[in-house]
């Protein structure tokens, strides 16, 4: 590698000499001058110059036969090595520089840390980073207090800061974390580190650099509680918790196991876990615990532990292997305390021969129980298919199978109510009337006269939606309930009955055959209108208008 011995000399010293291979190759030119050559200097022969040399001094020869002694700092750059002379024969003497701010400015403009320097507390400088980790443009820092920015809970703290840079303290200040309000509310924690310098008025500056730690605070603050709350959880936990070395040394335990066993931690952590096992366990645990080292099985079993006081206490307890940068480091064990279980299930066992005839007596009562259960069930669900029925029933017109009239009133009162909470809705109502039935009745009697309803019913249920409630009004006289339909559409519906009943054959015998016809009246109400009482006596108006106008036909109610 080549060096530039001058530009090297003006970071290190003024007074540089160097040599390679015992060679001089540089004498910087302060130290010539020092040394009395006005000129060149003679590199040729080191002898020329160098008088003698030690570990700690230098002796040169100077241009007026004096010599020169000074200590050294020698560093070797590979082949090169590299004196730094000082001592008092060379005038070390430092003539005060005033520090230049620009210069000053430059050092730190694009430091990757937010820079300011201040003056009596306000702000002379400050750099990019600086004025985005608070959020203001750089001219809206320039002479704002820094003070300003501080959060009410750190201001305290740079108070302390502050006095540390303007008093009689060290001009280097210790770090602090600060908490800044910027500018949008948000609070920001900084790491605040700097000094304090004078300036060219006799004043103090301090410049100080801000580092945003809010996200390393953040979660150092989750980490601490993640912390607290794995130990709330560790020593709360309602399950015995050890940690054993490969050793079997015991490492840390939870309160469940100090409570159980009667030690403190103290007398737990560091010592061999044989030291709480009972004697006849000792071996076996050794054995099982080899086999979760070795080959990383889960260990599942119960044993006894021996309390401080000396008794026996039963556990079930639970080991796994704990593997750290894939080697395994040691175990982790989990148990609960089953004495009190132990203990009842020997009684249970005692009184098992006294209880089992009880059992099976029981048992038999049981059966008896379930078989009456499943023939209450059966009753019960019989006793469901008849409500049914009868409800059915309460609600069908015997005669042709269709909703009766009672049915009739309730579900138009319904879809009256329906229509009158909203805005647009509408319901329309067709009343149906059997041209001539009497005449029916009269000439092929009254069970010819059945046969025609039962088929007039059954006519209107095919040409019917599944919402639509088509019920028998009364002797030979239907109603249909058309919910969510206009009265264009219900004069649609009219029409496709009427023409439906006329073309269909009704067979009266095997010889005879007669043709029917109905005459029909729709109205129609809206939420202006919702009268239950008003629907049914519009469209019975219709129907006899329908009547009047030569039967078999369709009449919509118009207002007169």
């Amino acid at each position: 590698m080549v060096f530039d011995l001058a530009q090297l000399s003006g970071f290190i010293s003024d007074f540089v000499l160097a040599l390679r291979h015992d060679r001089i190759e540089y004498v910087s030119p302060a130290l010539a001058r020092r040394m009395g050559f006005d000129g060149q200097v003679d590199l040729s022969n080191p002898n020329s110059l160098i008088v003698h040399r030690d570990m700690h001094a230098l002796t040169l020869h100077s241009a007026q036969d004096n010599l020169l002694t000074c200590s050294f700092i020698g560093t070797q750059l590979d082949d090169l090595l590299l004196f730094s002379l000082n001592g008092e024969e060379l005038d070390t003497h430092i003539t005060p520089v005033k520090i230049d701010m620009d210069i000053f400015a430059t050092i730190v403009k694009n430091n990757d840390a937010g820079c300011v320097i201040l003056s009596k507390g306000r702000i002379v400088f400050a750099n990019q980073k600086f004025s985005e980790i608070v959020g203001c443009e750089l001219d809206e820092l320039a002479g704002k207090q820094f003070f300003g920015l501080i959060s009410a809970r750190s201001r305290h703290e740079y108070i302390k800061l502050y006095q540390s840079a303007c008093g009689n303290q060290p001009d280097i200040l210790p770090i602090k974390k600060l908490l800044f309000t910027i500018r949008d509310g948000r609070h920001i924690y900084a790491s605040v580190s700097g000094g304090c310098m004078d300036d060219h008025y006799g004043g103090r500056l301090v410049w100080l650099f801000i580092n945003d730690v809010t996200e390393q605070q953040r979660l150092e603050a989750r980490h601490k509680d993640l912390k607290n709350r794995f130990r709330e959880l560790f020593d709360r936990a309602p399950t015995g918790i050890l940690y054993i070395n490969t050793k079997g040394v015991l490492l840390d335990c939870n309160e469940f196991v100090c409570t159980h066993t009667g030690y403190v931690k103290n007398e737990i952590i560091g010592c061999d876990f044989s030291k709480f096992v009972a004697s006849h366990e000792e071996e076996s645990l050794r054995d099982d615990f080899k086999k979760i080292y070795i080959e990383g099985t889960t260990l599942k079993r119960e044993c006894q532990l021996t309390t401080k006081q000396g008794t026996n206490i039963d556990i079930d307890f639970i080991a796994w292997s704990i593997v750290r940068k894939g080697r395994k480091t040691g175990a982790l064990m989990l148990f609960t305390d089953i004495t009190h279980k132990k203990v009842l299930e020997k009684e249970l066992l005692a009184k098992n021969a006294d209880s089992e005839k009880t059992l099976w007596e029981m048992a038999e009562v049981k059966d008896a129980l379930e078989a009456r259960a499943s023939e209450l069930t059966i009753a019960t669900k019989e006793l469901q298919i008849l409500n049914e029925k009868l409800n059915q029933r309460s609600i069908t017109d015997g005669l042709t199978d269709i909703y009766n009239h009672r049915y009739f009133q309730e579900r138009l009162t319904e879809e009256v109510e329906r229509v009158r909470r909203m805005t647009d809705g509408y319901v329309s109502l067709l009343m149906l009337d059997i041209d001539d039935f009497k005449k029916i009745n009269d000439t092929w009697g009254h069970q010819c006269g059945d046969f025609v309803l039962k088929q007039v019913a059954r006519v209107l249920k095919g040409k019917m939606r599944n919402i639509d409630i088509v019920a028998r009004y009364g002797g030979d006289e239907f109603a249909v309930i058309l919910p969510n339909t206009d009265a264009k559409n219900s004069c649609l519906v009219g029409q496709r009955i009427c023409e439906s009943v006329s073309t269909t054959p009704f067979k009266i015998n095997e010889n005879e055959v007669v043709n029917i016809t109905v005459s029909i009246g729709a109205a129609m109400v809206n939420s202006t209108n919702s009268r239950e009482a008003d629907l049914i006596k519009m469209a019975d108006t219709a129907l006899y208008t329908a009547k009047a106008n030569g039967k078999g036909r369709f009449e919509l109610w118009q207002r007169d």
